[in-house]
């Protein structure tokens, strides 16, 4: 998405956070499911993000996965959000979320408190907007902030996370489930 002609080292660590986050979600026991975006985008059977089929469907998460809770596969939309966006861009993204009934959940992940924070801040004004409690419910429950302040990428992401949705803490494993255990086959 860059329109620089040299690379730009940090939609690179960008994208190489979403594939270990997605490399560690995927081997969680209630994850169904996880797509970046080139395995979205190129894929042959027509889906919501399709402009042919919904041209007016501008969502492009950084990715998304499947959760499957109750026997219900429920659709969850991943951005990394590793700096600020404008508050226009920001309300212009909450607002597409908020109408999709395609994704049940989005996630927003932060490695930053300040970012975080102006995000809740942000969201917490778009709720101020809302016109009735039915849309403010849902919308509540639709959003959720995850957030680490780990400054490297060794060992677990999700374990050095807090996951919280309109300042509710979250269980991590009671969303995602357990990780799976590889087992050393040196034995």
């Amino acid at each position: 998405k860059s329109n620089r002609s040299q690379t730009d080292e940090t939609m690179v660590y960008h994208n190489l956070f979403i594939s270990l986050l997605g490399t560690e979600l995927i081997t969680r026991d209630l994850v169904h499911f996880y797509n970046l975006p080139h395995e979205y985008k190129n894929s042959r059977i027509p889906s919501q993000f399709d402009p042919s089929i919904l041209p007016d469907f501008r969502l492009e998460p950084d990715a998304y996965l499947g959760v499957n809770h109750n026997d219900k596969i429920f659709k969850v939309a991943i951005e990394v959000e590793l700096t600020q966006k404008s508050s226009d861009r920001l309300y212009e993204k909450f607002n597409q979320y908020k109408d999709s009934s395609y994704f049940d959940y989005v996630i927003y992940f932060f490695k930053n408190k300040a970012i975080l924070n102006a995000y809740r801040k942000r969201f917490s004004e778009m709720l101020m907007g809302l016109k009735n409690d039915k849309e403010f419910n849902n919308l509540t429950g639709k959003f959720i902030f995850l957030y680490t302040n780990q400054n490297h990428q060794y060992g677990s992401i999700l374990n050095n996370c807090t996951m919280e949705c309109h300042g509710r803490e979250l269980s991590i494993e009671k969303f995602f489930g357990s990780g799976v255990t590889i087992l050393d086959l040196k034995q």
